[in-house]
């Protein structure tokens, strides 16, 4: 039997029952979380939104009640929670579209807005937030929390991939990927450090700006890394009240790896001093944040504002937040450039952030390294590839590098038709580093009155960069579907 036989023997198509019973349960959550806009917009006097957002609600919960009443296996492969995670995100956005219309958005408004939402990316086809109805803000904000927290979350309890950014998820715990109980007992400490760190943020920045309404709807987009803002000119709204750098902060904290503070919480500090990825996005924010300052003095600003707006906006690309200080439309090239590399790059793996995320990065580097070592080293001499004291197997190198070959790939493929349409290269470039990195940064491409294709690129680059493109392909897949099953009983 060819090694393509002896594969294809052991792969085994997704179970309908399972999805079926297990889609239900995360239906039903999606349901009971829009409760929470739905009584705010109540409380708002807008009846015939929250109306629709009950309606939803209580059509997702019913719905997923029904479904999860269905007997199926406890376990779940993986290509099945793969389709299961694709689908919340790609089906939520789609229960969010009546209700956002009754803001008065178009159709294809609502789904995109929802879309940004869901995937915590912060592209928006609002001219004017501020000019908004308040209950569609925090509707917005709202899901960008639990947007934020899902992914965080279902990296723990259903996805689990195996290698060196799964171990980092189960490892404060010493949990096993197959110890199933624990990997709960984790997913549930860090919802609660996620919930604490939304509290102590809000209550922060409640501190610094006065108006609790503002700083709620800002810390639920900050601690999720999403960027959507009460304000037209989102960070620069603040003021100098001190209240922008209280923000930046909050996300500079969501971008880093959630497992780290259980680690801290548990006492153990030293973690936090010698964690990699830590020390890595503290550099490239302050390497980022540099070179924008420099580019903005030598473009003619004066050096406290150059300073100013050169690390905040330097935080809002490698965080992937998406606030900003100034108009990223109004940025020399260089400056351009340097947010794409950084939004390209994003937070660390196990945090909130988006792009291919910096302990990617670093294991390329010491991929690198040890080709450069090998080159001086006997034939039979034994390198291996090692970061934290740990080695990286070369299926974990593998699997590490399939996810900046795909952000390639999306990002180009992407980029053509905005270039087919007319527009700038290096602006539609950003702009779809923005989506696939899900940070929000705008050009000003992205608008009410892009073209309806283009919302569509935009929009799959946002799912695509969220899940990190493996959901998609798993879901694409013709043996996910069809196949031998195991037995569903």
């Amino acid at each position: 039997m060819t090694q393509r036989n002896r594969l294809s023997a052991l792969r085994h198509a997704v179970r309908p029952r399972v999805l079926v019973r297990y889609g239900g349960l995360l239906a039903a959550t999606v349901g009971l979380l829009t409760l929470v806009p739905a009584v705010a917009t109540l409380a708002g006097g807008e009846y015939g939104s929250a109306a629709a957002l009950g309606l939803v609600a209580l059509a997702l919960g019913a719905g997923g009640f029904l479904c999860h009443r269905i007997s199926a296996p406890a376990e779940i492969q993986p290509n099945e929670a793969l389709v299961l995670v694709a689908g919340a995100f790609v089906l939520t956005p789609a229960a969010m579209i009546w209700p956002f219309t009754t803001f008065g958005l178009t159709p294809a408004d609502a789904w995109f807005e929802a879309v940004s939402a869901v995937t915590t990316t912060g592209l928006t086809t609002l001219a004017e937030p501020s000019g908004e109805p308040w209950p569609l803000l925090l509707a917005r904000s709202w899901m960008q929390w639990y947007g934020g927290l899902g992914f965080a979350a279902l990296c723990v309890a259903l996805l689990v991939p195996r290698g060196i950014a799964a171990r980092r998820l189960l490892e404060p715990t010493g949990a096993r990927e197959s110890d199933i109980p624990s990997m709960i007992w984790h997913a549930r400490r860090l919802m609660m450090i996620y919930a604490g760190m939304t509290l102590a943020g809000w209550l922060a920045l409640w501190a610094a700006e006065g108006r609790p309404f503002v700083a709620l709807v800002h810390v639920l987009s900050g601690v999720s890394t999403g960027g959507f803002s009460t304000m037209d000119s989102s960070l620069a709204g603040f003021g100098g009240n001190g209240s922008a750098w209280v923000l930046s902060l909050i996300t500079l904290l969501a971008a880093v790896s959630l497992p780290l503070y259980l680690r801290a919480v548990r006492g153990n500090w030293r973690r936090l001093l010698v964690d990699a990825e830590l020390r890595a996005l503290l550099v490239a924010v302050l390497a980022a944040g540099a070179a924008l300052s420099l580019i903005l003095a030598a473009s003619g600003l004066d050096t406290p504002a150059a300073v100013q707006q050169g690390f905040l906006l330097g935080v809002s690309a490698q965080t992937t937040s998406g606030f900003t200080p100034v108009d990223p439309a109004a940025l020399p090239d260089a400056a351009k450039w340097t947010s794409i590399v950084s939004m390209a790059l994003g937070g660390s793996v196990g945090s909130t952030a988006g792009g291919m995320k910096l302990l990617r990065l670093l294991v390329v580097l010491r991929v690198i390294q040890l080709l450069v070592q090998r080159m001086a080293l006997p034939p039979h001499a034994v390198a291996e590839a090692r970061l934290g004291g740990r080695r990286v197997e070369a299926g974990e190198i593998l699997h590490i590098l399939a996810v900046p070959t795909m952000f390639l790939i999306v990002v180009v493929a992407s980029v053509i038709p905005f270039l087919l349409h007319g527009y700038a290269p290096l602006d539609a470039l950003f702009e779809v580093v923005s989506a696939t990195g899900t940070v929000g940064l705008s050009t000003g491409i992205t608008s009410s009155d892009l073209p309806g294709l283009l919302k569509g690129v935009l929009a799959f680059d946002m799912l695509a960069g969220r899940m990190e493109f493996i959901a998609i392909l798993v879901v694409l897949a013709p043996h996910t579907w069809i196949g031998r099953r195991y037995a569903t009983q």
